[in-house]
This record gives C-alpha cells, sequence and structure tokens, in this order.
C-alpha cells in the first residue's frame, strides 16, 4: 500500500504537499474499500489499482483548500 501511495503522491507532482501524506492515505484506503465491496476483488487486487490510482488523484485534487483564508 505505501507503495502505492508513493506512486500516486509522485504523479500528483506539484500539486501534492509533503506534509499530506496521511490525508492521501485516508483517501487511499476510502477508494480501495469502496472499490473492493463493488467488485467483489480484494482490497490489494492489483487489477484494481489503475481505478483506485485514477480516484485518489481526482479526489486529492478537488479537495478544497482547508483552513486558507479569503483573499477576496
Amino acid at each position: 500500500m505505501e507503495q502505492n501511495i508513493d506512486n500516486i503522491a509522485e504523479d500528483l507532482g506539484a500539486n501534492y504537499k509533503t506534509n499530506d501524506h496521511d490525508v492521501l492515505t485516508e483517501i487511499y484506503k476510502e477508494v480501495s474499500s469502496i472499490a473492493s465491496n463493488i467488485s467483489n476483488r480484494n482490497a490489494d487486487d492489483t487489477k484494481l489499482y489503475p481505478y483506485i490510482k485514477t480516484a485518489v488523484k481526482s479526489i486529492y485534487l478537488c479537495r478544497g483548500g482547508e483552513g486558507l483564508n479569503s483573499i477576496s
């Protein structure tokens, strides 16, 4: 799992904040659980990884700027 999360963080590039590892891990766990339940496969099934990776990246990038002050 850690290797998969590291690969996702690397794919996110400049969009990934180094102190967001726990956030990315939580998103990964949640998406993996949902994917395994829907597909009736184990959460660590490598066939699910491309779909999990896409979903995790999308969710991570769609998060808002929690804790940021408005500049308007």
